[in-house]
């Protein structure tokens, strides 16, 4: 009986664990100017993945994330979000509610007069009470330890207080994806460690499904479970040990290895690891003797 019961259990838990929150079918994209972004694209991503996009500057990251998040739609080829497929014509404001997307430039996405307004504006565009918004709202300037800065204009705030907020408007419609894109740039050594952890926790603890696009290679490790080498079209994708494993491939893709693994291969040049030697992805796995 209970073996039946798992099964059913399984049967009805798994089409949610699987879905294809993302569907690509060979996906272009070209600007006005006639210049291609994207070149047939095909992709999917599921329910809970954590991905990084990497690929070197101009490699069409940013693009794909605004076709992710419904700001563009391909000029070739076909996208479902959710299983609807975006076209020109439709109204695609369902997607705002579903999708939190984090953009690099964090100036140019704060439009509100007051940090309070700033977090709370997707709040008001639900429809929920007054109590309800203020509660919420209180709660998740206290999860970012931005109080103090409740009544402050955005524009007078820190590059790193900024990333926070506009990080905290986005979360406080709880979407169940979180697109980042270069989350870690331009930032310094303590927000870059906040950051990272962050983003585990959002796709370990909250089960969210985050999509980053990133050229900071040392960062991944620490996150991502899927990596898609990006460069107008998919070079790779794969998990992190299949992708840093290939030295050529990252070099193709004009990328530097992660420092940690690019110091594994030269330990093992130099016979200081033997040859079935796991590869580290991260510092503590050093010392943890890694599996092959």
């Amino acid at each position: 009986i209970a073996l039946k019961l798992l099964a059913v259990l399984l049967k009805s838990w798994w089409p949610l664990m699987s879905e294809a929150i993302f569907e690509l079918v060979n996906v272009s994209y070209s600007y006005p100017n006639g210049v291609k972004a994207i070149e047939n694209v095909s992709l999917k991503i599921h329910r809970g993945e954590c991905v990084a996009i990497v690929g070197p500057n101009g490699a069409g990251k940013t693009t794909l994330l605004h076709m992710l998040d419904g700001l563009i739609v391909p000029s070739d080829g076909e996208i479902r979000i959710f299983g609807t497929p975006i076209t020109q014509k439709g109204n695609y404001s369902w997607i705002r509610r579903k999708i939190g997307y984090v953009m690099q430039d964090v100036s140019s996405a704060l439009f509100n007069m007051c940090v309070w307004d700033e977090v709370t504006f997707g709040l008001k565009q639900l429809n929920l009470s007054d109590e309800m918004i203020n509660e919420i709202g209180e709660a998740i300037l206290k999860r970012f330890e931005i109080e103090h800065l409740k009544e402050r204009h955005p524009f007078h705030l820190s590059f790193g207080e900024k990333k926070k907020v506009l990080l905290a408007s986005v979360l406080a419609i709880d979407p169940e994806v979180i697109l980042l894109d270069e989350p870690t740039t331009e930032v310094d050594a303590k927000w870059r460690k906040w950051i990272i952890k962050f983003i585990k926790e959002l796709n370990e603890s909250e089960k969210k499904t985050v999509i980053v696009a990133t050229h900071d290679m040392d960062a991944i490790p620490f996150f991502a479970k899927r990596v898609i080498v990006f460069n107008k079209e998919i070079i790779a994708d794969g998990t992190i040990d299949t992708v840093f494993r290939n030295e050529h491939l990252i070099s193709k893709a004009n990328l530097d290895m992660p420092l940690l693994i690019k110091l594994f291969f030269e330990a093992k040049k130099a016979n200081i690891f033997s040859e079935h030697e796991g590869m580290p992805l991260t510092i503590c796995l050093l010392y943890t003797s890694p599996s092959p």
